[in-house]
Protein backbone atom coordinates (compact mmCIF):
# COMPACT_ATOMS: atom_id res chain seq x y z
CA UNK A 1 0.00 0.00 0.00
CA UNK A 2 1.21 3.49 -0.85
CA UNK A 3 1.53 6.06 1.95
CA UNK A 4 3.27 9.07 0.44
CA UNK A 5 0.48 9.51 -2.13
CA UNK A 6 -1.71 11.24 0.46
CA UNK A 7 0.65 14.22 0.68
CA UNK A 8 1.93 14.19 -2.91
CA UNK A 9 -1.22 13.31 -4.83
CA UNK A 10 -1.65 10.47 -7.27
CA UNK A 11 -0.60 10.58 -10.90
CA UNK A 12 -2.97 9.11 -13.50
CA UNK A 13 -2.42 5.41 -14.12
CA UNK A 14 -3.06 5.85 -17.87
CA UNK A 15 -1.90 8.37 -20.43
CA UNK A 16 -5.43 8.39 -21.85
CA UNK A 17 -8.19 10.15 -19.89
CA UNK A 18 -9.32 7.51 -17.39
CA UNK A 19 -12.53 6.84 -15.51
CA UNK A 20 -11.39 7.52 -11.94
CA UNK A 21 -13.05 5.48 -9.19
CA UNK A 22 -12.23 5.83 -5.49
CA UNK A 23 -13.48 3.94 -2.45
CA UNK A 24 -12.54 3.93 1.24
CA UNK A 25 -12.64 0.68 3.22
CA UNK A 26 -11.52 -1.11 6.33
CA UNK A 27 -10.13 -4.63 5.86
CA UNK A 28 -13.54 -6.09 6.74
CA UNK A 29 -15.25 -4.16 3.95
CA UNK A 30 -12.58 -4.85 1.36
CA UNK A 31 -14.25 -8.23 0.81
CA UNK A 32 -17.49 -6.45 -0.10
CA UNK A 33 -15.72 -4.00 -2.37
CA UNK A 34 -14.46 -7.02 -4.32
CA UNK A 35 -18.10 -7.67 -5.22
CA UNK A 36 -18.52 -4.02 -6.20
CA UNK A 37 -15.42 -4.27 -8.37
CA UNK A 38 -16.70 -7.47 -9.96
CA UNK A 39 -19.84 -5.60 -11.03
CA UNK A 40 -17.79 -2.69 -12.43
CA UNK A 41 -15.65 -5.08 -14.45
CA UNK A 42 -18.72 -6.91 -15.72
CA UNK A 43 -20.31 -3.67 -16.98
CA UNK A 44 -17.10 -2.08 -18.27
CA UNK A 45 -16.28 -1.17 -21.86
CA UNK A 46 -12.97 -1.81 -23.60
CA UNK A 47 -13.03 1.74 -24.97
CA UNK A 48 -12.54 3.21 -21.47
CA UNK A 49 -9.66 3.05 -19.00
CA UNK A 50 -10.61 2.48 -15.37
CA UNK A 51 -8.28 3.98 -12.76
CA UNK A 52 -9.31 2.55 -9.37
CA UNK A 53 -7.97 3.78 -6.04
CA UNK A 54 -8.73 2.07 -2.72
CA UNK A 55 -8.15 4.17 0.40
CA UNK A 56 -7.69 1.88 3.40
CA UNK A 57 -6.46 1.33 6.91
CA UNK A 58 -4.50 -1.80 7.79
CA UNK A 59 -5.65 -3.75 4.75
CA UNK A 60 -4.45 -7.36 4.79
CA UNK A 61 -2.23 -8.75 2.08
CA UNK A 62 -4.73 -11.52 1.44
CA UNK A 63 -7.58 -9.04 1.05
CA UNK A 64 -5.57 -6.95 -1.39
CA UNK A 65 -4.57 -9.98 -3.46
CA UNK A 66 -8.16 -11.25 -3.61
CA UNK A 67 -9.21 -7.84 -4.94
CA UNK A 68 -6.34 -7.40 -7.41
CA UNK A 69 -7.03 -10.75 -9.07
CA UNK A 70 -10.38 -9.44 -10.35
CA UNK A 71 -8.63 -7.05 -12.76
CA UNK A 72 -5.50 -9.12 -13.43
CA UNK A 73 -4.69 -9.22 -17.14
CA UNK A 74 -7.12 -6.43 -18.02
CA UNK A 75 -5.07 -3.77 -19.79
CA UNK A 76 -7.71 -1.07 -19.35
CA UNK A 77 -7.88 -1.52 -15.56
CA UNK A 78 -5.53 -0.28 -12.85
CA UNK A 79 -6.03 -0.67 -9.11
CA UNK A 80 -3.94 0.97 -6.39
CA UNK A 81 -4.18 0.85 -2.61
CA UNK A 82 -3.35 3.90 -0.50
CA UNK A 83 -2.83 3.67 3.27
CA UNK A 84 -4.52 6.63 4.98
CA UNK A 85 -4.05 5.42 8.56
CA UNK A 86 -1.47 8.05 9.49
CA UNK A 87 -3.56 10.96 8.22
CA UNK A 88 -6.80 9.87 9.87
CA UNK A 89 -5.07 9.12 13.19
CA UNK A 90 -4.31 12.83 13.61
CA UNK A 91 -7.97 13.63 14.10
CA UNK A 92 -10.49 12.82 16.79
CA UNK A 93 -13.53 11.97 14.71
CA UNK A 94 -16.89 11.22 16.34
CA UNK A 95 -17.30 7.51 15.64
CA UNK A 96 -19.32 4.55 16.82
CA UNK A 97 -19.61 0.87 15.94
CA UNK A 98 -21.33 1.54 12.62
CA UNK A 99 -19.25 4.57 11.63
CA UNK A 100 -15.48 4.08 11.73
CA UNK A 101 -12.78 6.68 10.95
CA UNK A 102 -12.33 5.31 7.42
CA UNK A 103 -15.63 6.96 6.37
CA UNK A 104 -13.87 10.34 6.63
CA UNK A 105 -11.21 9.31 4.11
CA UNK A 106 -13.44 10.59 1.30
CA UNK A 107 -12.52 14.13 2.43
CA UNK A 108 -9.00 13.39 1.15
CA UNK A 109 -10.15 12.68 -2.39
CA UNK A 110 -10.05 16.19 -3.95
CA UNK A 111 -6.41 16.80 -2.98
CA UNK A 112 -5.31 13.20 -3.43
CA UNK A 113 -6.71 13.23 -6.97
CA UNK A 114 -5.56 16.79 -7.72
CA UNK A 115 -4.09 15.77 -11.09
CA UNK A 116 -7.52 14.74 -12.34
CA UNK A 117 -10.58 16.80 -13.24
CA UNK A 118 -13.21 14.35 -11.98
CA UNK A 119 -13.35 11.38 -9.61
CA UNK A 120 -16.23 9.11 -8.65
CA UNK A 121 -16.38 8.04 -5.03
CA UNK A 122 -18.39 4.87 -4.27
CA UNK A 123 -19.22 2.95 -1.10
CA UNK A 124 -18.22 -0.68 -0.79
CA UNK A 125 -21.80 -1.94 -0.40
CA UNK A 126 -22.83 -1.05 -3.95
CA UNK A 127 -23.05 -2.98 -7.20
CA UNK A 128 -23.33 -1.54 -10.70
CA UNK A 129 -25.74 -2.70 -13.40
CA UNK A 130 -24.50 -0.16 -15.95
CA UNK A 131 -21.11 1.17 -16.96
CA UNK A 132 -19.85 3.55 -14.27
CA UNK A 133 -18.13 5.47 -17.07
CA UNK A 134 -21.54 6.92 -17.96
CA UNK A 135 -21.25 9.18 -14.90
CA UNK A 136 -18.66 11.14 -16.86
CA UNK A 137 -21.41 12.32 -19.22
CA UNK A 138 -23.01 14.52 -16.55
CA UNK A 139 -21.87 18.17 -16.60
CA UNK A 140 -20.92 19.92 -13.37
CA UNK A 141 -22.01 23.42 -14.23
CA UNK A 142 -21.17 25.58 -11.21
CA UNK A 143 -21.45 22.74 -8.67
CA UNK A 144 -18.78 21.23 -6.43
CA UNK A 145 -20.09 17.70 -6.79
CA UNK A 146 -22.83 15.51 -8.22
CA UNK A 147 -24.84 13.08 -6.11
CA UNK A 148 -28.23 11.37 -5.69
CA UNK A 149 -30.88 12.52 -3.24
CA UNK A 150 -31.31 10.37 -0.12
CA UNK A 151 -34.88 9.00 -0.27
CA UNK A 152 -35.00 7.84 3.34
CA UNK A 153 -33.66 11.07 4.80
CA UNK A 154 -36.02 13.21 2.75
CA UNK A 155 -38.98 11.06 3.76
CA UNK A 156 -38.05 11.52 7.42
CA UNK A 157 -37.48 15.25 6.88
CA UNK A 158 -41.00 15.76 5.58
CA UNK A 159 -42.63 13.90 8.45
CA UNK A 160 -44.31 16.49 10.71
CA UNK A 161 -42.15 17.39 13.70
CA UNK A 162 -39.69 14.56 13.02
CA UNK A 163 -36.29 14.60 14.72
CA UNK A 164 -34.60 14.61 11.30
CA UNK A 165 -36.49 17.77 10.28
CA UNK A 166 -35.54 19.47 13.54
CA UNK A 167 -31.93 18.39 13.13
CA UNK A 168 -31.63 19.58 9.51
CA UNK A 169 -33.41 22.88 10.18
CA UNK A 170 -32.01 23.74 13.60
CA UNK A 171 -28.55 22.14 13.52
CA UNK A 172 -27.49 22.04 9.87
CA UNK A 173 -29.39 25.20 8.84
CA UNK A 174 -29.64 24.05 5.22
CA UNK A 175 -31.06 26.47 2.67
CA UNK A 176 -31.73 23.58 0.27
CA UNK A 177 -32.78 20.65 2.48
CA UNK A 178 -34.52 18.89 -0.43
CA UNK A 179 -31.12 18.44 -2.04
CA UNK A 180 -29.90 16.32 0.88
CA UNK A 181 -27.93 13.56 -0.82
CA UNK A 182 -26.55 10.15 0.03
CA UNK A 183 -22.75 10.17 0.16
CA UNK A 184 -22.44 6.59 -1.06
CA UNK A 185 -21.85 7.90 -4.56
CA UNK A 186 -20.26 11.29 -5.21
CA UNK A 187 -18.81 12.68 -8.43
CA UNK A 188 -16.24 15.27 -7.40
CA UNK A 189 -15.51 18.38 -9.44
CA UNK A 190 -11.86 18.09 -8.40
CA UNK A 191 -10.36 21.39 -9.51
CA UNK A 192 -13.27 23.54 -8.34
CA UNK A 193 -13.51 21.66 -5.06
CA UNK A 194 -9.81 22.19 -4.33
CA UNK A 195 -10.19 25.93 -4.98
CA UNK A 196 -12.98 26.02 -2.43
CA UNK A 197 -11.88 23.67 0.39
CA UNK A 198 -8.67 21.98 1.44
CA UNK A 199 -8.63 18.47 2.87
CA UNK A 200 -7.20 19.67 6.19
CA UNK A 201 -10.12 22.06 6.59
CA UNK A 202 -12.62 19.30 5.74
CA UNK A 203 -11.09 16.91 8.28
CA UNK A 204 -10.94 19.54 11.03
CA UNK A 205 -14.50 20.59 10.32
CA UNK A 206 -15.59 16.92 10.47
CA UNK A 207 -14.09 16.47 13.94
CA UNK A 208 -15.42 19.78 15.25
CA UNK A 209 -19.00 18.60 15.87
CA UNK A 210 -20.97 15.48 16.67
CA UNK A 211 -22.70 15.00 13.34
CA UNK A 212 -25.76 12.78 13.27
CA UNK A 213 -25.10 11.49 9.76
CA UNK A 214 -21.34 12.04 9.80
CA UNK A 215 -19.73 12.77 6.44
CA UNK A 216 -23.07 13.44 4.71
CA UNK A 217 -23.83 16.30 7.08
CA UNK A 218 -20.36 17.77 6.57
CA UNK A 219 -20.76 17.72 2.80
CA UNK A 220 -24.27 19.12 2.95
CA UNK A 221 -23.39 22.10 5.18
CA UNK A 222 -20.34 23.01 3.08
CA UNK A 223 -21.85 22.33 -0.35
CA UNK A 224 -25.39 23.58 0.33
CA UNK A 225 -26.66 25.04 -2.95
CA UNK A 226 -23.65 23.73 -4.88
CA UNK A 227 -24.79 20.14 -5.40
CA UNK A 228 -25.81 18.84 -8.81
CA UNK A 229 -28.42 16.10 -8.63
CA UNK A 230 -27.96 12.85 -10.52
CA UNK A 231 -30.79 10.53 -11.52
CA UNK A 232 -31.98 8.25 -8.73
CA UNK A 233 -30.96 5.26 -10.86
CA UNK A 234 -27.31 5.88 -9.97
CA UNK A 235 -27.75 5.24 -6.25
CA UNK A 236 -30.83 3.16 -5.55
CA UNK A 237 -31.03 2.79 -1.78
CA UNK A 238 -32.10 -0.71 -0.72
CA UNK A 239 -32.38 -0.85 3.07
CA UNK A 240 -33.63 -4.08 4.62
CA UNK A 241 -34.95 -2.25 7.69
CA UNK A 242 -37.34 0.31 6.12
CA UNK A 243 -39.56 0.91 3.08
CA UNK A 244 -38.51 4.16 1.41
CA UNK A 245 -41.33 4.05 -1.14
CA UNK A 246 -43.99 3.70 1.51
CA UNK A 247 -42.44 6.50 3.58
CA UNK A 248 -42.26 8.89 0.62
CA UNK A 249 -45.90 8.32 -0.30
CA UNK A 250 -46.95 8.69 3.33
CA UNK A 251 -45.46 12.20 3.55
CA UNK A 252 -46.71 13.30 0.13
CA UNK A 253 -43.37 13.29 -1.69
CA UNK A 254 -45.00 11.92 -4.84
CA UNK A 255 -42.50 13.29 -7.35
CA UNK A 256 -39.52 11.77 -5.55
CA UNK A 257 -41.49 8.57 -5.02
CA UNK A 258 -42.08 8.37 -8.78
CA UNK A 259 -38.38 8.91 -9.44
CA UNK A 260 -37.53 6.22 -6.91
CA UNK A 261 -39.99 3.80 -8.53
CA UNK A 262 -38.41 4.38 -11.94
CA UNK A 263 -34.99 3.83 -10.39
CA UNK A 264 -36.11 0.58 -8.76
CA UNK A 265 -37.38 -0.63 -12.12
CA UNK A 266 -34.31 0.40 -14.12
CA UNK A 267 -31.41 0.67 -11.67
CA UNK A 268 -27.89 1.57 -12.74
CA UNK A 269 -26.31 1.23 -9.29
CA UNK A 270 -27.73 -0.55 -6.24
CA UNK A 271 -26.79 0.50 -2.72
CA UNK A 272 -27.46 -2.07 0.01
CA UNK A 273 -27.28 0.36 2.94
CA UNK A 274 -27.02 -1.28 6.32
CA UNK A 275 -25.44 -4.28 4.53
CA UNK A 276 -28.95 -5.33 3.56
CA UNK A 277 -27.70 -8.09 1.28
CA UNK A 278 -26.61 -9.96 4.42
CA UNK A 279 -30.18 -10.42 5.64
CA UNK A 280 -31.13 -13.74 4.05
CA UNK A 281 -34.51 -14.27 5.71
CA UNK A 282 -36.16 -11.23 4.10
CA UNK A 283 -33.60 -9.81 1.67
CA UNK A 284 -34.14 -6.50 -0.16
CA UNK A 285 -34.80 -6.32 -3.87
CA UNK A 286 -31.91 -7.41 -6.08
CA UNK A 287 -30.07 -9.25 -3.29
CA UNK A 288 -29.77 -12.13 -5.76
CA UNK A 289 -27.68 -9.85 -7.98
CA UNK A 290 -25.22 -9.29 -5.15
CA UNK A 291 -24.83 -13.02 -4.49
CA UNK A 292 -24.48 -13.78 -8.20
CA UNK A 293 -21.54 -11.38 -8.34
CA UNK A 294 -20.14 -12.57 -5.01
CA UNK A 295 -19.76 -16.08 -6.43
CA UNK A 296 -17.19 -14.69 -8.83
CA UNK A 297 -14.90 -13.53 -6.03
CA UNK A 298 -12.53 -15.43 -3.73
CA UNK A 299 -14.48 -14.11 -0.72
CA UNK A 300 -17.74 -15.93 -1.43
CA UNK A 301 -17.61 -18.51 1.36
CA UNK A 302 -16.58 -15.92 3.94
CA UNK A 303 -19.37 -13.53 2.88
CA UNK A 304 -21.97 -16.26 3.07
CA UNK A 305 -20.81 -17.25 6.55
CA UNK A 306 -21.12 -13.62 7.65
CA UNK A 307 -24.60 -13.45 6.12
CA UNK A 308 -25.73 -16.54 8.00
CA UNK A 309 -24.57 -15.12 11.32
CA UNK A 310 -26.01 -11.66 10.53
CA UNK A 311 -29.39 -13.21 9.66
CA UNK A 312 -29.54 -15.43 12.72
CA UNK A 313 -28.74 -12.53 15.02
CA UNK A 314 -31.59 -10.45 13.59
CA UNK A 315 -34.13 -13.12 12.72
CA UNK A 316 -37.40 -13.11 14.66
CA UNK A 317 -37.11 -16.90 14.65
CA UNK A 318 -33.67 -16.96 16.22
CA UNK A 319 -33.37 -18.90 19.45
CA UNK A 320 -33.19 -17.05 22.75
CA UNK A 321 -29.73 -15.95 23.75
CA UNK A 322 -28.24 -16.57 20.31
CA UNK A 323 -26.40 -13.24 20.25
CA UNK A 324 -24.27 -14.43 23.17
CA UNK A 325 -22.64 -17.12 21.10
CA UNK A 326 -20.49 -16.96 18.00
CA UNK A 327 -19.90 -19.77 15.57
CA UNK A 328 -17.90 -20.73 12.56
CA UNK A 329 -19.21 -23.33 10.16
CA UNK A 330 -16.76 -26.11 9.39
CA UNK A 331 -15.10 -25.86 5.99
CA UNK A 332 -16.47 -29.19 4.80
CA UNK A 333 -19.99 -28.24 5.88
CA UNK A 334 -19.68 -24.90 4.10
CA UNK A 335 -18.39 -26.59 0.96
CA UNK A 336 -21.30 -29.03 0.77
CA UNK A 337 -23.88 -26.34 1.55
CA UNK A 338 -22.44 -23.95 -1.04
CA UNK A 339 -22.42 -26.63 -3.72
CA UNK A 340 -26.15 -27.16 -3.25
CA UNK A 341 -26.76 -23.42 -3.18
CA UNK A 342 -24.76 -22.78 -6.36
CA UNK A 343 -26.52 -25.59 -8.23
CA UNK A 344 -29.91 -24.16 -7.37
CA UNK A 345 -30.80 -27.12 -5.13
CA UNK A 346 -30.79 -25.05 -1.97
CA UNK A 347 -32.38 -21.62 -1.55
CA UNK A 348 -31.94 -18.92 1.08
CA UNK A 349 -34.74 -20.28 3.27
CA UNK A 350 -33.23 -23.76 3.34
CA UNK A 351 -29.80 -22.36 4.16
CA UNK A 352 -31.42 -20.40 6.97
CA UNK A 353 -33.12 -23.52 8.37
CA UNK A 354 -29.83 -25.39 8.14
CA UNK A 355 -28.07 -22.58 10.05
CA UNK A 356 -30.77 -22.56 12.72
CA UNK A 357 -30.38 -26.31 13.30
CA UNK A 358 -26.61 -25.91 13.45
CA UNK A 359 -26.85 -23.09 15.97
CA UNK A 360 -29.32 -25.02 18.11
CA UNK A 361 -26.83 -27.86 18.22
CA UNK A 362 -24.00 -25.47 19.15
CA UNK A 363 -26.13 -23.86 21.86
CA UNK A 364 -27.03 -27.21 23.41
CA UNK A 365 -23.35 -28.15 23.33
CA UNK A 366 -22.37 -24.88 25.06
CA UNK A 367 -25.02 -25.31 27.75
CA UNK A 368 -23.95 -28.90 28.35
CA UNK A 369 -20.34 -27.81 28.64
CA UNK A 370 -21.24 -24.93 30.98
CA UNK A 371 -23.19 -27.27 33.31
CA UNK A 372 -20.53 -29.96 33.43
Amino acid sequence: MQKDAVSEGLSPAFSESPIVIVTAVSDEYLAYFAVTLQSIVEQSSKKFFYDIVVLGTELSRQGIERTEILVAGRENFSIRFVDVSDVLSRYNFPVEQVYKPIIYARFLIPELMCRYDRAVYIDADMIFLDDIAMLYDNPFGDTLLLAVRDTGMLAWYHMPDSKEKRYIDKKLHLKYPDSYFNSGLIVFNIQKFNKTYQSTFLLRYAESKSWRWRDQDVFMTLCDGKVGLLQQEWNVLLPYFRNDMQMLLQVGQFELAKEYQVALTHPKALHFIGTGFLFLENPPMYADQFWRLARGTANYEMLLQRALLFTMQRSTKSIEGLSKFSFMLGQETVRKTLSLFENGELGFRYILKFAQRWLQFKLRHCKKWANS
